[in-house]
């Protein structure tokens, strides 16, 4: 499984997760199957507030999962459309987190009114 983390600089496992996923400078991707970790700088970091792309700060590399403190609306459907989960961060590092997701779990991001299937054509990832 690779599981995505917004963060400010990489210190590895230690790195405090970043308090807004558009907003951080640098992207940790952990494998957990192969046991690595790399991180890179969001490919999308200057974008104007409110209009994240969040596949485009991924810059195609494929994530199962984000765990981040905040996300705005628009990047969450926009990853969830991708297929991808967004869960809550609630430990201040990366190691943290990851022992919270396998030992307990994470609640899930979601949009109160994500879309408005009726008004989209019922597609509501087609915006």
């Amino acid at each position: 499984m690779k599981i995505c983390f917004p963060i400010h600089k990489d210190l590895g496992l230690r790195s405090p997760v970043h308090q807004h996923f558009g907003a951080a400078p640098v992207i940790m991707v952990i494998d957990t199957e192969e046991g690595s970790m790399r991180s890179f700088y969001n490919k999308d970091f200057n974008h104007l507030h409110g209009s994240c792309d969040p596949l485009k700060a991924l810059g195609g590399e494929y994530v199962d999962l984000i765990i981040t403190a905040s996300i705005g609306a628009g990047a969450l459907i926009k990853l969830r459309c991708a297929g991808i989960r967004v869960l809550k961060a609630e430990g201040a590092t990366i190691e943290d987190n990851i022992t919270y997701f396998f030992d307990r779990g994470l609640p899930e991001f979601v949009a109160d009114e994500p879309c408005d299937a009726h008004n989209s054509g019922g597609n509501c990832c087609d915006r």
